[in-house]
């Protein structure tokens, strides 16, 4: 392959640069729009009478489903035969949500994770491939989730094209999963490989693919991990729950549960930065169709976003404690070919 000149480089950097700050601009517009819808001081009044005790439990709900995160993560890398300390993998697991939260892209802190275990390991495929499975499977759980919004009447009347949103979403997962799992060429393969970060992993991902069809023989698993990412989203509403309880809007926990999956999907399109932004505007939307006034609905959605960067914070401290070894050089070979 020809190396890349140097202008090349500087190039595809400062190209790089410029997505990342078009993202965040993006994210922190949309953010200014809803204060400005809500205003300010509404806003700061609403977060000035929130209820501390739904608030604690929206800290609370969210490490949960960490903690099972973790369990399916583990139970998947087990299957691989790659058995690592539970506590380590759940430190990895904080880490990553640091480094999705902060590094310009959001398999950022799955590339980190799969770095971390890489380490020292003559398993890097197996890592690469448990780890892809364990975000895989978490997003059919989501997809499958997503028809709920359907059944919900306010939904479905004020906005009738989304039944059409829900079926490409699910088409579009089914593809993926035929072009992953079938012995199929991924079409634009090679323009993803051109990218930095998405063409690295799409070259891991290639190169564990047949690592990664084992898991289809194992329906057991596939299930279990499957249950587990349902509970992960139940839990996810319930954190949802609590923040608007906290504000006083007071929405059923079954109106959440069925649209809490359409915004998540919505803040992982990889237009805005983690979502920044267009999470925050799927919340009021949803949430205004309900009767949810505007500042509460923010108020809200900004208080989700806060643990969020909490979380973050507590991976950040972590990777700071550990402070991981330099990595051998034999090490750095061996992950090489593996990766």
């Amino acid at each position: 392959m020809k190396e890349a000149t140097t202008f090349e480089i500087d190039m595809n950097k400062k190209y790089s640069k410029l997505i990342v700050a078009g993202k965040l601009i993006l994210g922190l517009s949309l953010i200014a729009v809803l204060v400005s819808r809500a205003n300010i001081t509404a806003v700061l009044k609403s977060f000035a009478s929130i209820d501390l005790r739904f608030a604690v439990l929206v800290f609370v709900f969210p490490h949960i489903g960490i903690l099972i995160s973790t369990i399916k993560w583990d139970m998947l890398l087990k299957k691989v035969s790659v058995n690592i300390n539970f506590s380590r993998l759940l430190g990895l697991y904080f880490m990553g949500t640091f480094f999705s939260v902060f590094l310009p892209t959001m398999i950022g802190g799955d590339i980190v994770r799969v770095y971390q275990l890489t380490r020292d390991s003559k398993n890097a495929l197996a890592i690469i491939a448990a780890t892809f499975m364990e975000r895989f499977i978490g997003l059919a759980a989501l997809v499958s989730l997503l028809p709920l919004c359907l059944l919900q009447d306010p939904v479905s009347k004020q906005w009738p094209l989304i039944g059409l949103v829900v079926g490409m979403a699910i088409a579009i997962y089914m593809a993926a999963v035929f072009l992953i799992f079938f012995d199929v060429d991924i079409p634009g393969t090679q323009v993803i490989q051109a990218l930095p970060l998405a063409g690295k992993l799409m070259f891991s991902i290639e190169n564990a693919r047949n690592q990664i069809r084992v898991f289809s023989h194992s329906r057991r698993i596939l299930f279990a991990a499957y249950v587990i990412s349902i509970i992960f989203y139940f839990i996810a509403a319930a954190s949802s729950w609590a923040a608007t309880m906290s504000t006083g809007a007071g929405i059923s926990y079954s109106y959440l549960i069925s649209v809490v999956p359409m915004i998540l999907l919505g803040g992982m399109l990889p237009i805005s930065l983690n979502g920044l932004g267009i999470t925050e505007f799927g919340y009021v939307l949803f949430l205004e169709l309900v009767g949810v006034q505007v500042a509460d609905a923010v108020a809200a959605a900004f208080l989700l976003r806060i643990r969020l960067l909490f979380t973050a914070l507590i991976g950040g401290g972590l990777y700071v404690i550990w402070k991981p070894r330099p990595m051998s050089l034999q090490a750095k070979i061996k992950y090489s070919q593996d990766v």
